[in-house]
């Protein structure tokens, strides 16, 4: 089986892990909406956020070091993922002596459940240093089992202390550790990771904490501008437009989601993909033979639900949410330049170069906070959606142009600027609701599709066998 045809595999495994992990988040809305108030409900949500500003913070993101140093260098594994271990170790003390903090008023109350909050945090940390691990070892097939297991011990948990017990958020708290604690579980048992919990063999081994210090670093501060990015118009939205334009903007989002949900377990996939084979072939190459059905995949799809993207608001925004709808193919184009750089920003992670993804991060975030607070007053949350088309656009080129310095990476520059300008009309058309503007769209829809389907023969031929590499 070669390259194409393991991250092919690796793709649909690592979807069915997402799908099992998202089909139970959503499913549970109903279950905490309609159980908890909305205070409560509220705290949970900020819990979630403050987990996801801290973690990486916290664990020095030691997880994505583990991850790729584990594939670099088959020597010195229980090195790598003992020192990480400790390092998220240390990282649950740091947020047990800060959790005061959460006593100030701007967490909402999330202080006087700061212990189930430490719980929440020790659980979410070990998972993902587990499922990390996991990766690292190839122990791919393990994956979507332990998060189908974690999602449903979860599901169960909550029912069981919410709807039964009736403790609410003490429940939910519970509830959502049980799951993250029981799939840790089964990764050090089943997939033996215990073998590789070794203090031995960081006797020593100075040079290589170092390095994975050097490598994990640069992606704190890229975490944390990359959270900015996407976060801080809403903080605007709210300010300038008030709280219920704020929500319009939130439920518009939801559809385009569905292109960002679909290339994070692309993204899973390929990134473990690239770290296995960046020493053994031609990355250059590899990268750019995924690049051709990355973009037309993305390409068409972002066409395609801009296309039908009324009929689906007519199913999921309901009542008021409903005139949002035009916002939809606005929101969908930066999703689309979103996941095109962070393709880009593989090749940082692949050679071990992180430290211009924080530059192009911290850029894209400056850009979008000064273009947020500058488009709003003129375009309303149009401006907002085009503010974060603007930012991902420059990361993306930033990060396209700089890349080939390290990996030659084989662009078609003449379909790609195609590409973007007939989804820039398609957009323009649809937000503006344009008569017949669905006319319009399925000639472009059918237009790209003709482009791409072309470009990706040879590689369907490679991957079907016809054709070795």
């Amino acid at each position: 089986m070669n390259k194409y045809r393991t991250l092919l595999l690796n793709i649909g495994l690592f979807g069915i892990n997402t799908v099992a992990t998202k089909l139970i988040t959503f499913l549970l809305v109903p279950l905490y909406t309609y159980y908890l108030s909305t205070k409560e409900f509220g705290i949970t949500d900020m819990s979630l956020t403050v987990i996801s500003l801290v973690l990486p913070i916290a664990s020095m993101s030691i997880s994505d070091a583990v991850l790729r140093f584990v594939i670099d260098d088959s020597n010195d594994q229980k090195s790598v993922v003992s020192y990480g271990l400790i390092v998220i170790g240390l990282s649950c003390a740091i947020v047990a002596l800060l959790l005061p903090v959460l006593k100030l008023s701007v967490f909402g109350g999330l202080g006087n459940y700061s212990g189930y909050f430490l719980l929440m945090y020790v659980s979410t940390a070990l998972m993902t240093y587990a499922g990390n691990v996991a990766r690292g070892l190839n122990q791919i097939k393990i994956i979507p089992i332990c998060a189908s297991i974690s999602t449903l011990i979860t599901g169960i948990s909550a029912y069981l202390l919410i709807v039964r017990q009736g403790i609410g958020i003490q429940g939910y708290f519970i509830s959502v550790s049980a799951g993250p604690l029981v799939g840790t579980a089964i990764y050090t048992i089943v997939g033996k990771h215990y073998k590789y919990y070794s203090l031995r063999s960081l006797s020593g081994n100075v040079p290589l904490i170092k390095n994975m210090l050097v490598y994990a670093l640069p992606l704190v501060p890229n975490t944390l501008f990359w959270w900015l990015g996407t976060s801080i118009n809403r903080f605007f939205i709210t300010g300038m437009l008030g709280i219920g334009a704020s929500g319009l903007y939130a439920a518009a989002s939801k559809i385009p989601n569905l292109l960002n949900l679909a290339y994070s377990i692309f993204q899973q996939a390929w990134q473990l993909s690239t770290f296995q084979e960046y020493r053994k072939s031609d990355i250059g190459k590899f990268f750019s033979m995924i690049l051709i059905p990355l973009q037309a995949v993305l390409t068409v799809g972002a066409s395609f639900i801009m296309l039908i993207s009324q009929l689906l608001a007519s199913f999921m925004l309901q009542k008021s949410f409903y005139s949002a709808w035009t916002l939809i193919p606005v929101v969908l184009l930066g999703f689309y330049f979103s996941c095109m750089n962070t393709f880009y920003g593989t090749v940082y992670t692949t050679l071990m170069k992180t430290k211009y993804l924080m530059t192009t991060t911290i850029v894209g975030s400056l850009v979008c906070v000064i273009a947020t607070a500058g488009l709003i007053p003129v375009l309303g949350l149009y401006g907002a959606g085009a503010a974060s088309i603007l930012c991902n656009a420059v990361i993306y080129v930033m990060r396209m142009i700089n890349s080939r310095r390290l990996v030659s990476i084989d662009v078609n520059y003449c379909i790609l600027v195609i590409s973007i300008v007939l989804l820039g009309v398609q957009m323009m058309i649809t937000a503006m609701a344009v008569p017949y503007y669905w006319v319009y769209g399925v000639l472009i829809f059918l237009v790209l599709t003709g482009i791409h389907g072309m470009r990706c023969v040879p590689l369907l031929q490679l991957v079907v066998g016809k054709k070795n590499k």
